[in-house]
């Protein structure tokens, strides 16, 4: 991963346009730019530096691929072993969460392979908790994203469509409880508004 501009720029020279690149350890695209030339390499330099949750340091640059969309694959890790919600759908802007739904609509193979790919991403990583797998999928073909050892944003539809919540699910896990079984009660979405108004109307 390269640490210093030099290195980013040789980076994004082998990998090619359009690629993307992130800092180390962030969320919600912070510090996140995707390239399409070289024109924007010292500004996508210089967010990556400020966006990152670790401070300025290492980035991670990478190459695009073709998908037809992304899910969240809420695993959990317990004492009773390994356990999936159904798949999440979302959607971003800006590369900030907006919705999410769930169940998103996918193959019974991408299914199988998502679940495979997630098991071995928590069991590598180890501990018990509920981890936010992510992944692309294209036709039947599945490919790791990206994992967040914790409840995730896009979970947040979980609330309303499940028994256990992802944070009820996380709770049982870290404390050592069985999951059992997650019921789902049925096709639900979720939708994150922001505030737009002046800071001076706004009041706590």
């Amino acid at each position: 991963m390269p640490d210093s501009e030099s290195l980013f720029r040789e980076a994004v020279a082998a990998i090619g346009y359009p690629c993307i690149v992130k800092p180390v350890m962030s969320s919600s695209g912070k510090g996140q730019t995707f390239i399409r030339s070289a024109e924007q390499l010292a500004q996508a330099w210089e967010y990556a530096q400020q966006g990152g949750r670790a401070g300025a340091g290492r980035v991670i640059v990478e190459g695009v691929v073709k998908f037809d969309f992304e899910i969240t694959l809420l695993t959990v890790s317990a004492v009773d072993g390994v356990h999936f919600c159904a798949p999440v759908g979302h959607r971003q802007e800006d590369g900030d969460y907006r919705e999410s739904w769930q169940p998103q609509q996918m193959s019974p193979l991408a299914l199988e392979r998502a679940q495979e790919i997630a098991r071995k991403v928590v069991l590598a990583l180890g501990g018990y908790g509920l981890f936010g797998v992510e992944l692309f999928v294209c036709g039947d073909e599945v490919i790791f994203s990206e994992v967040s050892p914790r409840p995730h944003d896009t979970g947040m539809v979980t609330l309303i469509s499940q028994d256990l919540s992802e944070f009820a699910l996380h709770v049982r896990a870290f404390l050592g409880l069985p999951v059992g079984g997650i019921r789902q009660y049925g096709p639900a979405s979720f939708c994150r508004y922001s505030a737009t108004t002046d800071q001076s109307e706004c009041h706590v």
